[in-house]
């Protein structure tokens, strides 16, 4: 079972935040410190980062949630993000939780914009926007670049709760199983209970795209047979997995910035989803899967 150390006050907060991480590095520590930041700059939060303990009892990370006021939650084994994430909306004692990829660098504003779009009670999800900061650092890089402008502009016509910070209305989907693809499946259960998601540019987190290709179509392949799997168990499809959406999105004006790597995009897409496929047909389990190392480490960082 998870083990807790609270740090979180007595009164409910308006908000929480919950930070997922799995050998994150030191991705983690700028996370934290940016939750902590929003946690100051918009009092009535309160955070708790869920991590896999290594069997060192993750001494510097137990170090700075305790100076930073975040609660830890290590878990003893790797459940997998999914099953993290629903522990994180059971234990919710706010309405909103916002969830965010330990390996990414959320906005400070994100509890505010979160806030103001669930409001609106039929509402029940925020989606926001991926920034790649590292999108020139190969031809990788840059095709996976474009697939967050071309998100972005699918997102835009036709909202998505997907990328690596979302916000959800907390009382519908406490208790339900998620499946591997957790935001996702996510947004198919707030549809479901006739609840809208709402796409705001401005709720944006940076991170890294994967900048080798071997690192891109497996990232890519594993998103894509938990897609499957959310189409075969749930009958609900996303909007950018709808090939009408994603050509609009690419022939819309202004073109988008990284359209001349194109080709190697869609390359790295039909080569995922084809070993996808395979995957999906023989059952293969991505509850847990390997870390993407490029995405994890920056040029002069060190795991």
């Amino acid at each position: 079972m998870p083990t807790s150390q609270g740090v979180m006050g007595t009164v409910c907060p308006r908000y929480e935040v919950a930070i997922f991480s799995y050998r994150d590095g030191p991705a983690l520590n700028r996370c934290l410190e940016r939750v902590s930041l929003m946690l100051e700059r918009y009092p009535g939060g309160a955070a708790r980062l869920y991590a896999v303990d290594d069997g060192s009892g993750l001494t510097d990370v137990r170090t700075a949630c305790e100076a930073l006021g975040i609660e830890l939650v290590l878990e003893p084994r790797r459940f997998g993000k999914a099953c993290s994430v629903a522990a994180a909306l059971l234990h919710a004692r706010a309405p909103v939780v916002v969830l965010v990829d330990g390996d990414g660098l959320p906005s400070p504003d994100a509890p505010a914009i979160a806030l103001d779009v669930l409001a609106d009670s039929t509402n029940g999800g925020v989606g926001g926007r991926n920034v790649p900061v590292n999108g020139g650092e190969s031809w990788a890089a840059r095709a996976m670049a474009l697939l967050w402008e071309v998100h972005d502009r699918v997102n835009a016509r036709k909202p998505k709760l997907g990328g690596d910070m979302v916000a959800v209305r907390v009382a519908p989907v406490a208790g339900r199983r998620l499946l591997a693809v957790d935001d996702a499946s996510l947004e198919a259960l707030l549809v479901a209970q006739d609840l809208r998601i709402v796409y705001r540019p401005d709720f944006i987190v940076e991170m890294r795209v994967p900048t080798t290709l071997r690192e891109a179509i497996a990232q890519r392949r594993r998103i894509a047979a938990q897609y499957h799997h959310l189409e075969r168990a749930q009958r609900y499809r996303v909007s950018t997995r709808q090939w009408s959406s994603v050509c609009r999105a690419l022939l819309t004006r202004p073109w988008p910035q990284h359209l001349a790597w194109l080709p190697l995009l869609c390359l790295i897409e039909v080569i995922a989803r084809v070993l996808a496929l395979i995957d999906a047909l023989g059952g293969w389990d991505y509850h847990l899967w390997e870390p993407t190392r490029t995405t994890k480490v920056g040029k002069g960082e060190t795991d």
